[in-house]
């Protein structure tokens, strides 16, 4: 269970930096948006966090 949390704090963690680099290269999504698909973006990390632990195991 331990291992699971660490790999979903990673996928966070990449994906937040990802969307960063993508919202300084698109003014259009700045990061004033970040907080506001947060909602959106948890059910996003669910998926990539059951794809990722399938491609983990």
């Amino acid at each position: 269970l331990l291992k699971e949390a660490e790999i979903h704090a990673e996928l966070r963690e990449f994906e937040l930096n990802r969307r960063r680099q993508m919202g300084l290269s698109s003014s259009h999504h700045s990061l004033d948006n970040l907080e506001f698909d947060n909602k959106e973006d948890d059910q996003h990390d669910q998926r990539l966090l059951s794809q990722f632990g399938i491609w983990f195991l």
